[in-house]
C-alpha cells in the first residue's frame, strides 16, 4: 500500500470519528459527572417495606413483612432472596454515565414518559417506607442506543424533568410471579436412584429404578413377561424431567375434604441416591392440574458409590453431602403448604402410565 493511499485512509477515519463526535456531543451533555445513582439504598433498607413496579404486561407490588419478601398478590408467596438481594445491590451499583438532552415530547420515544406509552422496556419503580411514605420514585426506559460492554437504559425521577444515562445491571421481572424461587423442586438427573407413579383412578403402578449412582440406564420395574420397553430413552426422560420443573403458578393447599372438586388423578415418589424423598400429587381442581410437593430426608435411603465402582467410573460428579440434602429440604419444607403448577411439559411425563414405555415383544 502506498503513502497516497494510508493518507486517503487516514482523512477518511479523521472524516467519521469527528462526525460521531459531532453527533454524540448534540446528543449528551458529557460533563464526565459519573456518579452512584442510588448511594443511600442499602442504608435505606431497613426502612423499606414496599416496591411497586409497573410496566406494559402488569401492575404489582412485594411486600416485606419480618425482613422477608413477599408477593403481594399471590397470597404472600414468598419471593426468592437471591432475586431480591440482586435487585437492591444492582441499584446500588448503579451510576450515572451522563445527562439527555430533550423535550418533554421526546419522553414517550425514550420510554420514560408516564402514563407509560406501552413500551415493552420501560418500568415504573416506587419504592415506599415503613409510613407508606415514598423514598424513590422512578422510570427505567429503553436501551440506550449506545454500544458498550453494559447494560445503558434512560432513566428518569418521575418528579423530575431531566433524563440521566443509567449504566445497570438490573433485570426486573415483567411479572410478578417470576420473582420466585422458579428452580425450587429442580433436581439433577444424576441424582434420582427410582421415581414410581401410581394412577389413583386405575389402580395402575409403574416404576424405574438404577442399582447404582454410577448406571447410565434406568430400568423398569416388574416388566410383564412377553414385553419390553419401547426405548431405553423413555424411561431415561421420566427422571429428566425433574431437572426441567417450572413452576408456572401457586395457589394456598386447602384441607377441606368437603371439596369435591378436589380429586387426586396421581402419587408420584421420586428418591435421591444422596437420601431426599419426593412425594409429588396430582391434583385435578376443576379443569386445572395442580401438583403437591412434600419433601423428606432421610439417611437410611442414602445410597453411597462404593469405592471400587468410583474408582472405575470417570467424571462422575460427587454425591451432595448429607448436610446439604437436609438444606435442601428445609428450603422446600415451605411448599408443602402450596399447590403448584408445573409447565405443560413436565405435567405430560407425570400423566404417563405403563402403556406409554413398554410394548410387546414381536414374535
Amino acid at each position: 500500500m502506498n503513502k497516497r493511499s494510508i493518507l486517503k485512509i487516514f482523512v477518511i477515519m479523521l472524516v467519521l470519528a469527528s462526525a460521531v463526535f459531532i453527533t454524540f456531543s448534540k446528543k449528551y451533555n458529557t460533563k464526565g459527572n459519573i456518579k452512584k445513582s442510588f448511594p443511600n439504598i442499602i442504608k435505606d433498607y431497613n426502612k423499606i417495606n414496599e416496591i411497586s413496579f409497573e410496566n406494559k404486561l402488569e401492575k404489582y407490588s412485594l411486600i416485606k413483612k419480618n425482613n422477608e419478601w413477599y408477593l403481594k398478590n399471590y397470597y404472600n408467596y414468598p419471593v426468592d432472596k437471591k432475586k431480591i438481594n440482586s435487585f437492591f445491590l444492582n441499584l446500588y451499583d448503579s451510576n450515572f454515565l451522563d445527562t439527555k438532552e430533550t423535550d418533554l415530547k421526546n419522553y414517550y420515544k425514550l420510554g420514560v414518559s408516564y402514563p407509560l406509552h406501552n413500551e415493552y422496556e420501560a418500568n415504573r419503580i416506587k419504592i415506599f417506607s415503613i409510613n407508606n411514605n415514598i423514598l424513590y420514585d422512578f422510570i427505567l426506559g429503553k436501551s440506550s442506543s449506545r454500544k458498550t460492554d453494559y447494560n445503558v437504559n434512560y432513566f428518569r425521577n418521575s418528579n423530575q424533568k431531566l433524563v440521566y444515562l443509567l449504566k445497570n445491571d438490573l433485570n426486573i421481572p415483567k411479572k410478578e410471579f417470576s420473582w420466585i424461587d422458579t428452580d425450587l423442586f429442580k433436581i439433577d438427573r444424576l441424582r434420582i436412584k427410582e421415581v414410581s407413579i401410581k394412577d389413583m383412578i386405575s389402580k395402575s403402578f409403574l416404576k424405574i429404578y438404577r442399582d447404582s449412582y454410577g448406571d447410565n440406564e434406568y430400568k423398569f420395574y416388574d416388566m410383564p413377561k412377553g414385553y419390553k420397553l419401547i426405548n431405553n430413552y423413555s424411561v431415561n426422560s421420566l427422571a429428566a424431567v425433574f431437572e426441567g420443573l417450572e413452576i408456572l403458578d401457586a395457589i394456598p393447599y386447602v384441607t377441606d375434604p368437603s371439596n369435591r372438586s378436589l380429586k387426586v388423578l396421581k402419587n408420584i415418589k421420586a428418591s435421591t441416591f444422596d437420601g431426599l424423598l419426593l412425594n409429588f400429587q396430582l391434583i385435578k381442581i376443576k379443569n386445572d392440574i395442580y401438583v403437591r410437593v412434600r419433601v423428606k430426608s432421610d439417611i437410611k435411603t442414602r445410597k453411597e458409590l462404593n469405592l471400587d465402582d468410583r474408582k472405575k467410573i470417570i467424571g462422575i460428579p460427587s454425591m451432595k453431602k448429607f448436610k446439604e440434602v437436609e438444606e435442601e429440604e428445609i428450603n422446600m419444607k415451605f411448599g408443602e403448604n402450596w399447590l403448584y403448577k408445573f409447565d405443560e411439559f413436565s405435567t405430560e411425563q407425570f400423566n404417563k402410565s405403563v402403556k406409554n414405555f413398554i410394548e410387546k415383544k414381536s414374535e
